[in-house]
């Protein structure tokens, strides 16, 4: 009896969609597209939650969130404790796991399969905006609109220079004070520079989303 048999309690069935292969090819992540095949199984990508990834070995399919699963659960596992976290993972695709028997692909060989077939999440080139990068941001638009000149370098000296001057530096406290206490302090902690009142549906969505990335 294999260990398919054992965990599902159910004989493998005589004849299976695919044809059997004692060989698993290798290809780069670069050659492979949707719908590409690598040995038997193949990678189908998603178009939203109406039509989920999958796998397909053969005509069978399971969901790509059930491999990601189960490789999870296998971590570095080998040998004898693989193959029963791989089939234990899939006890509910009785179908899959037999039709990968019979393609004579094992547990470890599907799992590089799986692994390779599945495309790398690209991350953008600007990813997330750091709060360094906006506030950089804020402080250039004022440089290059109160300094002249087409030396970056040279403009951002400037504004050191009139930073760290001492009348310069008093004179933006004062101003700060004068915010205060005329406009007080908004609901975010920021102290106000005008009467504007905030959108309160715009506070309950801001507080939402904060409350998410905690």
């Amino acid at each position: 009896m294999s260990l398919l048999e054992s965990l599902t309690g159910r004989k493998k069935r005589d004849k299976f969609p695919i044809t059997p292969s004692n060989k698993i090819d290798t290809l780069t992540q670069d050659t492979i597209s949707k719908g590409e095949t690598m040995g038997q199984i193949t990678y189908h990508s998603g178009s939203g939650r109406s039509k989920k990834a999958e796998y397909r070995i053969g005509k069978l399919s399971v969901p790509a969130s059930a491999i990601t699963r189960v490789i999870n659960g296998i971590g570095s596992k080998t040998g004898a404790a693989l193959d029963r976290a791989f089939y234990q993972g899939l006890v509910k695709y009785e179908n899959v796991l037999e039709a990968l028997e019979a393609a004579k692909i094992q547990p470890a060989d599907a799992v590089k399969v799986f692994q390779s077939l599945k495309p790398v999440k690209s991350v953008g080139t600007e990813g997330r905006v750091t709060k360094v990068k906006r506030t950089a941001e804020i402080f250039a638009k004022s440089i290059v609109k109160r300094f002249k000149g087409d030396d970056p370098s040279k403009l951002v000296e400037d504004f050191i220079a009139m930073a760290n001057n001492d009348e310069f530096r008093k004179e933006v406290v004062e101003i700060i004070k004068s915010y205060k206490m005329n406009f007080n302090v908004s609901p975010t902690g920021h102290i106000k520079t005008s009467n504007r009142k905030a959108n309160p549906n715009a506070l309950k969505a801001l507080a939402a989303t904060r409350a998410k990335k905690k």
